[in-house]
């Protein structure tokens, strides 16, 4: 007979066989895919958000005329004294030819004048007072917040009212004339309550009084 040779055959556990290959794994790679996965989706989120913003960014100031889209001929800077003593000095073409009060402000639905410096009124009464020959167009501007009709005559009453300003500080009436332009020529954005409050002003043009 031939000699039987003996195998020995080792048997493996599945259950521990599993263990062992786990425990070849390294831990880390069980936290740092999840970390990655969540790290590219905060990116996609912030550049997602990012581009959101500035389209309603850009919608919001299409949306909204300012100065920059339609400029108003009375959005220049400078001093308005100095502006109407350049216009008499000789510079027709100081302020695009209209002058902005900017000492005067006017509440919302409101004619009754508000000013922050009634010394610079009392300084262009007395320049229209040393050039009587002149004669002066006041006109007045509205926000964007009511309807068109409301707003050109709110804005004629502003004219009105810095008219009256300067007759009652011996500026003869009769060389005042005044208009209302309504809101259709904001010097900044109707989209905020200070934007809406500098488009609620009055604008001077001096005209020679031939």
């Amino acid at each position: 007979m031939q000699d039987e040779k003996k195998v020995n055959t080792k048997t493996v556990d599945p259950v521990v066989d599993q263990k062992i290959i786990k425990k070849d794994r390294p831990g880390w790679l069980l936290w740092l895919l999840p970390l990655l996965a969540l790290l590219l989706l905060l990116i996609w989120f912030m550049q997602h958000h990012q581009n959101d913003s500035q389209t309603s960014s850009q919608t919001t100031d299409s949306s909204h005329p300012s100065a920059a889209a339609n400029k108003a001929p009375d959005a220049d800077s400078g001093s308005t004294v100095d502006k109407i003593n350049a216009w008499f000095a000789g510079d027709k073409k100081a302020g695009s030819g209209w002058i902005a009060l900017d000492s005067v402000r006017f509440r919302s639905g409101s004619a009754e004048l508000i000013t922050d410096d009634s010394g610079q009124l009392e300084k262009i009464a007395g320049i229209l007072n040393a050039h009587p020959e002149a004669r002066v167009v006041i006109r007045g501007f509205a926000d964007a917040t009511g309807p068109q009709g409301l707003n050109e005559k709110l804005s004629a009453e502003r004219a009105g009212a810095v008219r009256a300003w300067l007759a009652s500080h011996n500026v003869r009436d009769d060389r005042l004339s005044t208009d209302g332009q309504g809101a259709s020529a904001p010097v900044a954005t109707n989209a905020t309550e200070q934007g809406r409050e500098m488009n609620r002003r009055v604008a001077l043009k001096i005209q020679s009084g031939n």
